[in-house]
């Protein structure tokens, strides 16, 4: 495999350097260990042509990479899409155990965390746990909540989008707009 390195920076992925437990063969692919280091980032990965994988950056500033109308071409046939709630909006990271597994007092007082303001005045807080004996500071600590919290955050839109022919030209976490102007 070929890593397209090409890339903005999530404060992560250039800094975070984990202690990092693998277990061995037949345990654990390949497949399994990437994805465990990728969810410790805010980025993902795109395969592409000839085992080449690109990561991606997705920001709320980046272009749209195709769009489809509803008057104009290209059109598209349905478009139904739905806000979800962001459950949990309040992440917890507890970080520093010592070497014999037990956990730091300071760290246990002390947790990553990460917010979102705006979910939890709306609705209340709704917390999630999560537990990283592998990390040792909690600058660290909170960058895991804020990539946790971000991957949760990227679920919050689903949508469907029906076109009249195969577009082959959009992939995986491409930016996509949709301009309906039926009912206006």
């Amino acid at each position: 495999m070929t890593l397209n390195a090409t890339y903005g920076d999530d404060s992560i992925i250039h800094t975070l350097k984990p202690f990092f437990t693998i277990n061995n063969p037949p345990f654990e692919s390949l497949a399994n260990l990437i994805y465990r280091l990728i969810m410790m980032t805010k980025v993902y990965l795109r395969p592409e042509a000839a085992l080449v994988f690109k990561i991606i950056y997705p920001q709320d500033a980046d272009s749209v990479n195709e769009t489809y109308y509803s008057d104009q071409a290209p059109y598209f046939r349905e478009y139904t899409e739905k806000r979800n709630l962001l459950i949990p909006n309040d992440i917890k990271v507890y970080w520093g155990a010592n070497d014999d597994g037990t956990w730091d007092a300071t760290a246990l007082a002390n947790p990553g965390s990460d917010t979102d303001a705006a979910s939890i005045a709306a609705y209340t807080t709704v917390r999630a746990v999560y537990l990283a004996p592998d990390l040792t500071t909690k600058a660290d600590a909170d960058l895991r909540a804020a990539a946790i919290l971000q991957r949760f955050k990227s679920e919050t839109l689903a949508g469907r989008l029906v076109l009249p022919y195969h577009d082959c030209s959009v992939e995986l976490y491409d930016r996509v707009s949709v301009v309906d102007k039926r009912g206006t």
